[in-house]
């Protein structure tokens, strides 16, 4: 009943003003006019990067025809500013400089009127591109593994081993009675091998379900690799590393003197290399004898691995140790923080890795930085590459003071 009022007063009010003006023009009075409301400046404004461009988008003004955009490349944008006449959200930037900060305010027009400036919003473009994002049920620190097929594995503290299509769609998930750790590996059969909390190393069927599982005496957060004869090595947290028959026998057992989170790495001649907690980098021959150790400054926990001449490459607390075949070290490089992601080669021999300083980092094979990229979040995952070149990664992210975990996609062109 009061909104039926208040529209009767309105209603009133309306005409009593147009019979006034009305009455006024037959009067040859000064002319006027009552137009719509008022221009706003569109509101919701936001800003993208992508590669060397920026994709806007903002609410659109129903009274507005047009819209103009407003653009520098620092903060305090003006309508002095690069002006864009006549944009459409969402509307793409495009021919820009890679790395290089791009500031934006948008204004809603219509005949000769415009409106305020929007709030500023800023972009950075770069060659990074995210395609596409998985939220597990808890943090994600194993790393992913990439099938033939395309289909990328990874594991997640919520217990569980899951396959994910190329696109991001989620295939099948195996739970463990666990937490999930380790990084799955593939065999040459297509059998995935993955370490859990729990204790125990698993053999699963390209379809997800359980071929079997081989028992240690602790959690096992080493991530298995399969070596010759189908061979796989696994450490595990009471000190040694096992040597596990594809029937999942064991084989033989090495043990050091601290847990092994390290995950073994091994070369085209049979020799295994493993990291331990009791700071030595460990190479062994496939019957399982030492052939050199070579110790560093700090406990490891990230996996060796191999480069094309036979370098070796791992992380001990913030450094990351180039070594010869012969166990010599070659250079180190130092982080901001923590290492426990283990480095990928690329084609070109670019070397990846994450650190808990939150940074992506790319090192030429002589150990000199080509390039960081920062998440602003723990990197614990290791980088695995698909044969398209796509980097992919998880972080453990903070939000709202709780952790969850995302598995990121990135592209990164060279």
């Amino acid at each position: 009943m009061k909104l039926y009022i208040k529209n009767i007063l309105v209603n009133v009010i309306l005409f009593s003003i147009t019979a006034y003006l009305q009455f006024s023009s037959c009067s040859n009075s000064p002319s006027s006019s009552i137009d719509s409301v008022p221009l706003i400046a569109p509101g919701n404004v936001d800003a993208t990067s992508g590669d060397k461009k920026v994709i806007i988008t903002w609410d659109t003004v129903s009274t507005a025809t047009s819209y103009n955009l407003y653009w520098l490349n620092s903060s305090n944008v003006t309508k002095n500013s690069n002006k864009l006449i006549n944009v459409s959200s969402p509307y793409e930037h495009d021919t820009l400089v890679n790395g290089k900060a791009y500031y934006y305010r948008i204004t809603a027009a219509k005949s000769n009127e415009e409106s305020d400036l929007s709030e500023e919003v800023n972009a950075t473009p770069d060659s990074c591109v995210i395609k596409w994002e998985l939220e597990t049920g808890d943090w994600i620190e194993s790393s992913p593994c990439i099938g033939p097929d395309g289909t990328i594995y990874i594991g997640s503290n919520d217990n569980k081993l899951y396959a994910v299509n190329p696109d991001g769609t989620n295939k099948w998930e195996f739970e463990t009675g666990r937490r999930i750790y380790s990084s799955p590996s593939l065999g040459s059969d297509g059998t995935i091998y993955v370490g859990s909390n729990d204790s125990s190393l698993y053999a699963i069927n390209p379809d997800g379900t359980q071929k079997w599982e081989f028992a240690t005496r602790s959690r096992i957060e080493s991530s298995p690799s399969t070596g010759l004869n189908g061979v796989i090595y696994a450490g595990s947290c009471d000190s040694s590393l096992y040597a596990i028959n594809p029937d999942g026998t064991k084989k033989w057992e090495f043990e050091t003197e601290n847990p092994v989170y390290s995950s073994p790495a091994i070369s085209a001649d049979g020799t295994i290399y493993i990291g331990s907690w009791d700071r030595k980098v460990y190479a062994l021959n496939p019957d399982g004898s030492k052939l050199w150790e070579f110790e560093t400054e700090a406990t490891i926990n990230s996996s060796p691995a191999i480069g094309t001449d036979g370098s070796i490459y791992v992380g001990a607390f913030k450094k990351l140790y180039a070594l010869g075949p012969d166990g010599t070290k070659k250079w180190e490089f130092e982080t901001g923080w923590f290492i426990k992601s283990s480095p990928t080669i690329g084609s070109d021999g670019t070397i990846y890795f994450g650190s808990y300083d939150t940074k992506f980092y790319a090192l030429t094979l002589d150990g000199i930085k080509r390039w960081e990229f920062s998440t602003g979040e723990w990197i614990e995952s290791s980088p695995s590459i698909g044969s398209d070149g796509v980097l992919y990664f998880g972080v453990v992210a903070h939000k709202n003071s709780a952790f969850f975990s995302q598995l990121f996609s990135f592209f990164f062109s060279t």
